[in-house]
């Protein structure tokens, strides 16, 4: 399951990294946070950034590392669904945080349980490790 996780928000990272910097002025016009095209590359490169170290633990077989990139998605995915729920909450929204809210929440709750879950051997490279 750590596997999957990993495998899911490598695109969900690779997703958001091209709307944030190809798609920059159509995210930010679905967003009542406005448009600011520096700030978002910065956030698609650190998009891309996540994508490739989860792809890098995927590609690793010790599994602390597996699951300590998990963690920090989870912890990364809690802290961002938080934000747009706050804008939510704050009376300021639209569709891009109600769906946001709902996406990161989701990522949070499979992350978890892929943390919880037993070890997998299968979830390495090479079988029989875990």
């Amino acid at each position: 399951m750590l596997g999957l996780y990993l495998r899911v928000m490598i695109w969900v990272f690779v997703f958001s990294f091209l709307a944030q910097v190809f798609l920059s002025r159509a995210t930010a016009t679905a967003s009542v946070w406005g448009f600011a095209p520096g700030w978002q590359r910065e956030i698609g490169f650190f998009d891309l950034a996540f994508a490739l170290i989860a792809f890098s633990a995927i590609n690793d077989d010790n599994l602390r590392f597996q699951r300590s990139v998990t963690l920090v998605i989870v912890v990364l995915t809690t802290l961002v669904g938080s934000n747009h729920l706050a804008t939510i909450l704050a009376g300021r929204t639209s569709s891009l945080h109600e769906v946001f809210v709902g996406v990161n929440y989701f990522a949070v709750a499979f992350g978890c349980a892929a943390l919880f879950s037993p070890a997998d051997p299968g979830c390495s490279k090479k079988k029989g490790r875990g």
